[in-house]
């Protein structure tokens, strides 16, 4: 079981977290950012950050905790920005129990959670802020490329263009076990942390 630590003001929100989360996980909530450090994944509702952005996002940045930001149609240039100072990602709370279950999972084994439309544009953030590659640099970068399979650069492939494991699964006429398979390798050999790094990396290799 994990320590996850619900930070929000709102009673009703914490009581869909604990009924989605609890059976799995110890669960606890407050209304403010002390004593954090013992969480494995702080809950953070988005209308805290709207209260003081700055402080909020500082102590996104400055966390060594994973943190999933939930909150109700929250604007999508503020979950892009808000992945890109470190938050793990936003899970919009008109969605079901179960998936929120599912997006807490995820983020505890090094995942992302944030819609696949807006990948593409935190992976060119993250690229255009990221230094020029020195031609040694490049040459690393492919000779790890190379290490893959052919099956293992066709998934590599279609997670950096943003396709979900079932649909890779479905095009490549695979199981999903098996895509997930090829990820760890994949994840192994590139040395890379998750989904995002992964598509980070393809697209500065490409």
């Amino acid at each position: 079981m994990a320590n996850i630590l619900i930070i929000c003001s709102d009673q009703a929100q914490i009581d869909i977290c604990c009924f989605a989360l609890a059976n799995h996980h110890e669960i606890s909530a407050q209304d403010h950012l002390l004593n954090t450090e013992h969480a494995h994944l702080i809950i953070l509702h988005a209308a805290l950050i709207e209260v003081d952005q700055q402080l909020m996002m500082k102590f996104i940045e400055d966390t060594q905790c994973n943190v999933l930001i939930i909150g109700q149609q929250w604007p999508e240039d503020k979950q892009v920005d808000a992945v890109l100072r470190s938050a793990s990602g936003y899970f919009d709370m008109s969605e079901s129990a179960v998936l929120l279950q599912k997006a807490v999972e995820r983020i505890l084994v090094g995942d992302i959670w944030l819609q696949r439309a807006l990948i593409p544009q935190v992976i060119k953030s993250v690229s255009r802020h990221k230094p020029q590659h020195t031609n040694e640099e490049q040459h690393q970068a492919q000779a790890l490329l190379d290490t893959l399979s052919k099956r293992e650069k066709d998934v590599a492939a279609m997670i950096a263009s943003g396709k979900s494991n079932k649909r890779i699964a479905n095009q490549l006429n695979i199981s999903e076990r098996t895509v997930k398979a090829h990820l760890t390798s994949i994840f192994r050999k590139l040395n890379v942390a998750d989904r995002l790094h992964l598509a980070v990396f393809i697209k500065e290799c490409s």
